[in-house]
């Protein structure tokens, strides 16, 4: 029986692979994180991680556990440092996974934005990178734009702006404490990346209908599981429900299908979960990504039980 180490997992984790039936497929380990660390930087604006919290001392752990138990694949869904971490071990213990660099490319918000400018230039709405401590850095910037960290966090410090002076005031507000950068930042040694963490992102302000569109990649083969409707509270960034299959125009799925590919494809991003956030404005029929987020979508195993009779953890635990 082969065994699957589980990286940072969440509780829908643990209840989504029970539900489909994993553990009698493999054995099940998970490697505990406490994810309220980083909470509770951001919210008390102050702090640092702890020893064990530091990204080379977790690494080691992982590893160490890992060889310990003589683990055959890693699973993750969470964002971060999940999926950063996940990828690092699975490349140093020779385990199927994406190329670490790629996974660390597309969180950092502004580097995720220049492949697509790319490779997909007309999904990509007009961006600029903001230095928050350089003021001149929004002088060519139109209004309104939608502004946030390069590095996000459950949309935290992400905001539309419709005024200079809101954009001036949310520069100064708008920024992760160091201490939860801290991780990233030592993260992206792992790539060619020269700009750190500590910057913001402005873009252009999307009107429309959002969805997700997720799929996988296996050995260089795109394949889709599906696209689920994204239903916002009213004048609000923060979601209602998810609605799958999504009601979108079959032939807006297929052209947002094509560009999630083209894109997946060309950023080298192989043997892993994957979803990308659209914006669909039928008034212009235009296609814009909002984000691209290396990992599974884990809300959206149970639509995909319920509809097509099939937990998308399946397809996670065999890639």
């Amino acid at each position: 029986m082969k065994t699957i180490l589980v990286v940072c997992p969440t509780e829908r984790d643990k209840r989504e692979i029970v539900k489909a039936g994993i553990p009698s497929q493999c054995r099940v380990l998970y490697y505990e994180y406490d994810d309220q660390v980083l909470e509770k930087i951001i919210c008390n604006r102050v702090g640092w991680l702890s020893y064990d919290f530091k990204p080379e001392h977790m690494l080691e752990n992982i590893i160490a556990y890992a060889q310990q138990h003589a683990v055959d694949g890693i699973v993750y869904s969470e964002d971060y440092p999940g999926s950063i971490l996940a990828t690092i071990v699975a490349k140093k213990l020779g385990l199927v996974g994406p190329d670490p660099s790629v996974v660390i490319g597309h969180q950092h918000k502004y580097y995720s934005r220049l492949w697509q400018q790319q490779y997909v230039p007309e999904a990509t709405p007009p961006f600029w990178l903001v230095d928050p401590r350089d003021m001149s850095s929004i002088d060519s910037i139109p209004m309104p734009v939608f502004l946030k960290p390069t590095k996000s966090f459950f949309s935290v410090f992400a905001n539309e702006i419709h005024q200079r002076d809101e954009l001036l005031s949310l520069m100064k507000h708008a920024q992760f404490p160091e201490g939860f950068l801290e991780q990233f930042n030592w993260f992206l040694t792992y790539g060619s990346f020269d700009l750190s963490a500590n910057y913001l992102i402005a873009e252009e302000l999307l009107r429309g209908e959002q969805c997700t569109i997720e799929g996988f990649v296996h050995q260089g083969k795109v394949e889709l599981l599906g696209v689920t409707d994204s239903i916002m509270f009213p004048g609000t960034i923060s979601f209602k429900r998810f609605e799958y299959p999504s009601c979108l125009p079959q032939s807006v799925q297929e052209r947002m299908a094509s560009i999630a590919t083209t894109l997946m494809k060309q950023t080298g991003f192989d043997n892993g979960f994957f979803n990308i956030e659209f914006m669909y404005n039928p008034e212009t029929d235009q296609i814009a990504i909002i984000e691209v987020n290396p990992r599974a979508v884990s809300q959206f195993a149970d639509l995909y039980e319920k509809v097509d009779g099939v937990n998308s953890y399946q397809y996670l635990v065999q890639l």
